[in-house]
């Protein structure tokens, strides 16, 4: 149960990180 769990947010984590990584190369976010 545990390791779905973690499995699951490690993926959900994964794509918020490409989502980032892909608006920030396209211009669409300033740090």
């Amino acid at each position: 149960m545990q390791k779905v769990l973690l499995v699951d947010f490690t993926h959900s984590m994964t794509q918020t990180f490409h989502y980032f990584f892909n608006a920030y190369y396209s211009g669409r976010v300033f740090i």
